[in-house]
This record gives C-alpha cells, sequence and structure tokens, in this order.
C-alpha cells in the first residue's frame, strides 16, 4: 500500500484527478483510497501541528503493514536560484526554529535532492541562518517536520519519503489553487513509478531477512543444545550470527565436531570461550564477495547509507537483532 499525504486540498485535487478515490470521513483529516489500487490519499490541513496530528491519528486508528510506503508529496518556497516547478526529495527534515532534524533513507532515485525546513509560519524570506550541506538547496514548507515527527515513531525511515516542488520564492506571492494543481501534475509519472517500484524491493527484502533470521534462531538453538548459553549468551550469538550472514562470513567448521544434544555439555565457562573465538573469527575475515546480499533490493542497489538511525524495533524489542 502507497499512502499519499497532503496538505491542501489543490494539492490533493491534483491526485484526484489522476488516480479517483472513495473519501472516508475521520476526525481531522481527509482520507480517500482507491478501489482498483493500493492506494490512499490522507489529507491533514494546513500547519505542522494539524498535520502530526492527522498522520498519528491515521496511524493509530486505521490499518496498516510494514511493507507499506508513506509520501508527504506537496508544495514548497525556494530561493530564486531555483525554478518554479522544479521537484525534489528531501534528504533531510529540519524544525526551522529549533534546528531539529530528522532523516528518512535515500534509495537510489532519479530525483534531485534538497533539505526541507519547516516553519511554523509562511517564510517571507530566504536569507535565512540555515547550516549549509554540501550543494544541496533550502526549501520551506509548513508541515512535513510534523509529518515526519508523527511517522517516524510508528514507521521506518526506510518506508517515508518527502517530495517538493517549487511554487514560489518565499516573497509573498502564493500560487493560487489551479497553479498547485498544474504544478503537481507533471511530477506524478516518475514518482509513483518510484515509489512502486521501491514498495516492491523492500517487500522482497523483508521476505529475504525473515527467512535469513529464522535460519539463524534456528542455529542459535542448536548450539544452545550443546553449550549452557544465557539469554544474554544467546542475544550475543543472535548478533554474531548475524553479522556472519550479512558479511558472508559464516565459519564452515561452525557446527562441525559438536556433541549431540545432551550429551557431553559444555561447561559455562567453554561456553564464554566458543563465543569468544567466534567473534575473533568474524572481526579478522574478510567479506564474501556478494556480502550483504539481503540488504539489497531486487534491481538495483540501495545508495551508501549517509545517516545512522536506530530502527523502532530496538524500542520495542530490546534484544531484536539489528546492525547500525
Amino acid at each position: 500500500m502507497i499512502i499519499l499525504i497532503t496538505a491542501i486540498k489543490p494539492e490533493a485535487d491534483a491526485i484526484l484527478s489522476v488516480y479517483p478515490m472513495k473519501k472516508s470521513a475521520h476526525g481531522t483529516f481527509s482520507l480517500y483510497e482507491s478501489e482498483q489500487l493500493p492506494l490512499r490519499l490522507l489529507v491533514t490541513g494546513s500547519g505542522k501541528l494539524n498535520a502530526a496530528m492527522a498522520v498519528t491519528e491515521y496511524l493509530t486508528g486505521c490499518s496498516f503493514s510494514e511493507q507499506d510506503i508513506f509520501c508527504n508529496l506537496g508544495i514548497c518556497g525556494g530561493s530564486k536560484e531555483l525554478s518554479v516547478g522544479d521537484g525534489f526529495l528531501c534528504a533531510s527534515v529540519s524544525e526551522l526554529t529549533t534546528g531539529r532534524t530528522l532523516y528518512p533513507e535515500l534509495y537510489t532515485h532519479p530525483f534531485p535532492e534538497t533539505r526541507l525546513f519547516t516553519s511554523d509560519t509562511p517564510v517571507m524570506t530566504t536569507s535565512l541562518p540555515v547550516e549549509q550541506e554540501g550543494n544541496l538547496p533550502a526549501v520551506f514548507d509548513m508541515e512535513a517536520y510534523g509529518i515526519a515527527a508523527a511517522l517516524f515513531r510508528r514507521i521506518m525511515p526506510s518506508h517515508c519519503f518527502f517530495y517538493k516542488i517549487v511554487s514560489d520564492y518565499c516573497d509573498g506571492s502564493f500560487p493560487t489553487p489551479s497553479t498547485v494543481t498544474s504544478l503537481l501534475h507533471s511530477h506524478f509519472g516518475r514518482l509513483f513509478d518510484f515509489l512502486k517500484e521501491t514498495e516492491q524491493q523492500l517487500i522482497c527484502r523483508t521476505t529475504r531477512q525473515t527467512d535469513e533470521m529464522h535460519k539463524i534462531s534456528s542455529q542459535v538453538e542448536q548450539l544452545a543444545f550443546c553449550y549452557p548459553l544465557s539469554a544474554t549468551m544467546k542475544h550475543k550469538l543472535t548478533g554474531l550470527l548475524t553479522y556472519a550472514s550479512y558479511t558472508g562470513s559464516v565459519p564452515k567448521d561452525l557446527f562441525q565436531a559438536l556433541p549431540e544434544s545432551g550429551s557431553s555439555p559444555h561447561k559455562k565457562r567453554e561456553a564464554l570461550a566458543f563465543l569468544q573465538s567466534l567473534e575473533d573469527s568474524l572481526l579478522h575475515s574478510e567479506p564474501a564477495a556478494d556480502a550483504a546480499e539481503l540488504c539489497q533490493p531486487v534491481k538495483k542497489p540501495l545508495r551508501p547509507i549517509r545517516h545512522i538511525y536506530v530502527e523502532r524495533g530496538v524500542d520495542t524489542q530490546p534484544l531484536k537483532p539489528r546492525i547500525l
């Protein structure tokens, strides 16, 4: 399922004119759902607070899955170095007044990138003290940070996208509703193709990772028959085997010469020595040529990760294995 998030009616009208959807009644927001496509449209209303409340209400009151893709699509203000109608995928979303920044995780994509700053009021000048980050331009809106903050509490950053189209130069000349609708129209094709392809790749990657975690869990239990592993030691072993799987460096003799379950059990200090030996062997091993295959989508590689974040599973499942 792809969930598009817009703030104002003209933005929503542009989407509904291409993808007709049926409206369902909700409290602080408007929700539309396609009967033919796995597509929903959430209209939050203007302002950071309204946007955060609408997204939070959607996530608590509507069904969604871990494979769903969320995309905030809308207009923004920019400097005169940019052109009206330019579209950008946002590499970061910042709160203008506090400087707090959230980072969607970006994959390989065909779009120019920008830094997005969310203000509580319309920005009337681009001469603002925003920190320079490489050659990325800065654009401004009034909702994205509220949307990002609400999404990131429940949704992994790798499933959240923010696409903004320059509509004005922050000089008070706001576009008309018809102009907003026409600006969005020209960006639908490439953006929707990218979202659909990314959704399919993430589903395939999740399936492969789930299969691999089941295999690792079985390996941990097999080793636990032979060594008196505590819960902490099992957790460490799971992390080591996960690392070994992602780097393609699982020792070939790991399960050889182990006593049968229930016979000649090792002592606890031998279990600790086994874990230390496994860790040392992994740290000194070279990754396989096809390492990290599970981290790759089916058709094209992910771009290098530029921002480190902790997945939501860490908060709800402290023992869930993860690699940062």
